[in-house]
């Protein structure tokens, strides 16, 4: 049974049937993501920008950023068991404002102009 979902600003952590489950995006998943939802005719810019999204898209829309967010950490957990958690879950509202969050940490990033371990120059 699923039991507590606690955010951070970049990821979710949860617990179902005693195991412990991180929702997290890296560039990686996210562009796994857009390419999944680019597949069902959706389009991740304008979908962040809509804030008048029928109830159908907006469903199928969570249900897809939910999947992706386990792909980070546990790409081999099937998607009968995510299901299972998603439906599960409480205040799905405050979930998926959440997951849109999570989403967008790692687009975030390509803006911060924070030094970087690996120092490069163009010539």
């Amino acid at each position: 049974m699923a039991k507590k979902v606690e955010a951070t600003k970049t990821k979710i952590e949860l617990t179902y049937m005693g195991k412990q489950y991180t929702l997290e995006f890296n560039r990686r998943t996210v562009l796994k993501l857009e390419k999944a939802l680019r597949a069902e005719g959706i389009n991740l810019v304008e979908m962040t920008e809509n804030e008048n999204l029928n109830p159908l898209e907006l469903v199928s829309i969570v249900d897809t950023v939910f999947t992706y967010a386990f792909k980070m950490h546990h790409p081999n957990v099937t998607q009968d068991v995510i299901d299972t958690i998603f439906e599960k879950l409480g205040n799905k509202e405050q979930l998926s404002g959440v997951l849109f969050e999570i989403m967008s940490a790692p687009i975030n990033a390509l803006a911060d102009n924070k030094e970087g371990e690996i120092t490069w120059a163009a010539e």
